[in-house]
C-alpha cells in the first residue's frame, strides 16, 4: 500500500468515525482533498470500505430517516436529502397517521395548537410546506380557513 493509498484509507476511516456518510458524499470529500488520487484506485478504496463494513449507505439512509424525524420534517424534505446524497428513498413509505400524529405535535410544540384566523392558518401550512408534508395533509390538519366575520 503506497504512501497516497494510506492516507486516503486514513482519511476516510477519519471521516467515517465522526458520522456515517454515503458513498457519493465520502467519494466527494475525498476527492476535494485528493485531486491527484486517480478515479479507480479512490473508487477501490470505497468499495473495501463498504465490504469491510465501515461504510454503509444503508446505514446513511436509517440515519438520515431517523434524523428527520426527530427534527419534525416530513417526507418531501426527506426525498430531497436523501436525493442529495445518492440515496434512494425508503423502502417502504411511512404510515400516514404516523405522519399525521407527527404534524399534529410539531403543530403543538411549534404553534400552541390550531390557527385562529387566516393570517395564523398560512403562516402555518407555510411552515409545514416547508418542513417537506404533503399539501393535503397540511389542509386535513390545519382544517378549513378562518375567515372570520369579514360582514361585521
Amino acid at each position: 500500500m503506497g504512501e497516497a493509498a494510506s492516507a486516503l484509507r486514513e482519511a476516510a476511516l477519519r471521516l467515517l468515525a465522526r458520522r456515517e456518510h454515503s458513498q457519493r458524499e465520502l467519494a466527494q470529500k475525498l476527492r476535494k482533498r485528493f485531486p491527484e488520487v486517480p478515479g479507480e484506485q479512490l473508487e477501490a478504496e470505497l468499495k473495501a470500505l463498504a465490504e469491510a463494513g465501515y461504510q454503509s449507505d444503508a446505514r446513511r439512509q436509517a440515519s438520515l430517516i431517523r434524523q428527520a424525524e426527530l427534527r419534525g420534517q416530513g417526507p418531501g424534505r426527506l426525498g430531497a436529502k436523501l436525493r442529495a446524497e445518492g440515496l434512494p428513498p425508503p423502502e417502504t413509505p411511512e404510515d400516514p397517521t404516523a405522519l399525521e400524529a407527527r404534524l399534529a405535535a410539531l403543530q403543538q410544540q411549534r404553534f400552541g395548537g390550531a390557527p385562529a384566523d387566516a393570517k395564523a392558518w398560512q403562516k402555518q401550512a407555510r411552515f409545514f410546506a416547508y418542513r417537506g408534508f404533503p399539501p393535503g395533509l397540511i389542509r386535513r390538519c390545519l382544517g378549513e380557513i378562518p375567515w372570520g366575520d369579514s360582514e361585521a
